[in-house]
Parts: structure tokens; sequence; C-alpha cells
């Protein structure tokens, strides 16, 4: 909403936000906090979880946000709202004795902090970014030390390894982009963000060689990326199946933003050229010409047989009252009722 009112004002619109703006400052804590599940639902287990709750995700969410609606309206009150999320969070993490050294399982916020930075100038959101993007990896992993504190095992409920999370090890020895794409590309989005302001040389040559290992090791010729629907996931050089493609809607927009990013450090066609591809076939494929359909899968190739048997199970899984996901790209019925082909650019 803040993006649109930035480019196309609507009185009504704005009148809405405000309203929920509201809503969202008054769940606010005394302490800063702003997460309602663990406010209302489980509230000793606050920073309990980093790995699977997604705490610092949202946060992260939220900080874009408020920096989407300042710019597209010029209020501050949300801005202001997460201005003190942030100083709480910068009392629980980092690197002083008493401080959590952890990092979200879902390392949207490195972006997000230093999206807050640009527009605010506030420099402990730069130096948590770079704690988040730095302490990643590093041993012991906290992953794992958080998991035993729980009395679980170190790896999580649904089989998945440090590698998902982009943590077996710190990003400057990082040689392949592992794990949930999403993430992945995330996670690379914030270091560049923090490398470009920090000068910080051995984490930009790292974004720009993982850069190298997705384009020409593991990205489709649509600039689709994540080719396995298994955790939603990187798996090895080359591996770009065609029918059981993945290449998640998100992870292309992911893409996108890490493309943008190494564009304005250096503006070289090799970001530029895969940014468009990603763009046009696999960020605008996300949503239905009709506007009412969301799409996650952009396979390169579809079987009618496989796809209409996998559209069951999607539904069935989904069950009722669930947006409807439909695993093409390539074939989308318009609003005339006609059946649109989608080519690479």
């Amino acid at each position: 909403m803040g993006y649109s009112l930035g480019t196309h004002p609507d009185a009504e619109l704005e009148k809405l936000c405000d309203e929920v703006i509201d809503v969202v400052a008054s769940a606010q804590q005394a302490d800063g906090y702003l997460n309602v599940f663990f406010t209302v639902v489980e509230p000793a287990k606050r920073w309990a979880n980093l790995r699977d709750m997604h705490e610092l995700y949202c946060a992260g969410h939220l900080m874009e946000a408020a920096v989407a609606y300042f710019q597209g309206t010029g209020k501050r009150k949300l801005l202001e709202v997460m201005g003190r999320y942030v100083d709480h969070i910068d009392t629980v993490f980092g690197p002083k004795p008493g401080q959590k050294r952890g990092y979200c399982g879902h390392p949207e916020v490195g972006l997000a902090l230093m999206k807050l930075y640009r527009a605010t100038g506030a420099e402990k959101c730069l130096r948590l970014a770079e704690f988040f993007v730095l302490e990643r990896g590093q041993a012991p992993s906290y992953f794992n030390v958080e998991a035993l504190a729980r009395g679980e095992g170190t790896t999580n409920p649904s089989g998945q390894h440090l590698e998902y999370f982009q943590a077996r090890e710190p990003i400057v020895q990082q040689k392949t982009l592992e794990g949930h794409a999403v993430r992945a590309l995330h996670l690379m989005s914030g270091a560049l963000d923090v490398a470009a302001a920090t000068g910080n040389k051995p984490l930009l040559a790292a974004c720009k060689r993982l850069w190298k290992n997705v384009t020409r090791k593991r990205m489709y010729i649509t600039g689709g990326v994540g080719s396995a629907r298994h955790n939603e996931r990187f798996t090895y050089d080359y591996d770009l199946p065609n029918e059981t493609a993945y290449a998640e809607t998100c992870a292309n927009i992911a893409l996108t933003l890490f493309a943008h990013r190494l564009l304005q450090i250096q503006p070289s066609a090799e970001y530029a050229d895969v940014m468009e591809r990603a763009l046009y076939n696999g960020v605008a494929s996300g949503v239905s010409l009709s506007g009412d359909h969301f799409l996650y899968a952009n396979q390169l190739t579809i079987d009618d047989e496989a796809l209409t048997t996998e559209r069951e199970a999607i539904s069935a899984s989904a069950g009722s009252g669930q947006p409807r996901r439909r695993p093409a790209t390539c074939a989308r019925r318009g609003v005339d009722g006609q059946l649109y082909l989608f080519r690479c650019s």
C-alpha cells in the first residue's frame, strides 16, 4: 500500500492504512517488542526459536512496510514504531555479554534493517544488519545451541539441516549458494547492502562469487532459480530439470533484488540482463492476468495429465478457503477465456 500510494495517491486507501497502523502500534509492548503471536499465544517463548519461528523475519517485513509507507506518504508513525522495535532488538542481539549471538532462520531482516538505515540514518540499524550477516554460520552453530537448549535435536522437525538455512559456514567462506532459494538470495541482498555501506571487501567478493555460482550453474534459461520442490531449494550445479522445475516465483523476485543491488555497485550488463530476464519470466508470472490467481512454481515444460494430478494434490493439501496456487507458468487463461502462452524473452 505504501508503494502504491507513492505513485497513485488515494485518500481512502491512505485512511485505511492509517487505521491499520494505529492497530499495529497499539500492539507494541512497553519494551518495544512487536509480535502478537508471542505476546498473546506463547509469551514465554520470545526469541527462543530463531531457526523456525520467523520473529526477526516478521520484524523485517514490518520495517520494510514502515519505510515504504514513509516514502509513499511522508508519515512517520510506523517508522517510529519500528525504531522502538529496533531499539529492543538491539538490546537482545549482538556480541556483548548476555546478548544472543543469533540470527533468523529466514534472513530477511538484514536487507530490511538496511532500508531502515537509509531512511533514518540510525547507525544501530547498520550495526545490527552487519552483525546478523557476519554472525551467520559461525561456530558453534547458534541454531544447534538454541535447539539443544529447547531439548531438541539439531535438525528441525522437517529434517532441514544447516545448509537449508545458509548456516553451515560464514558467507565469506561459502563457494556455492545452498539451501532454500528465497532465503539464500534474501541473505545475499542484505549482505550486499552491508558490504556497500561498510566497505567490507571480503563480503563483497563472496557475494559476487555466489552470484556467479547461481547464474552460471544453477539458473534456468528463464532466470528461474531453486530447481527442487522439496524444501524449495538449490540442489547441485547444472541440476535443472524442466518438468519438475520449481523455480519459485518468490525466489525469482529475490534474484531480481540481488541483481539490482549488484547493478548499483557495478553498472554491468551481466547484472541488468539477469534482472530483466528474471523479472519478465519469473516475477510477472506470479499473478494471473485476471489478478485472482497467485502462482508459485514455474515449470519449463508442462504435461497436461501430470499437471491435472498435481493441481488436485495441491488443492487437497491446501484445504478449502486457501489461495489457489497453480504450478504452471507457461500457460495462463486470460480474462477473455483464451489460453495464452508465455515464452522466454
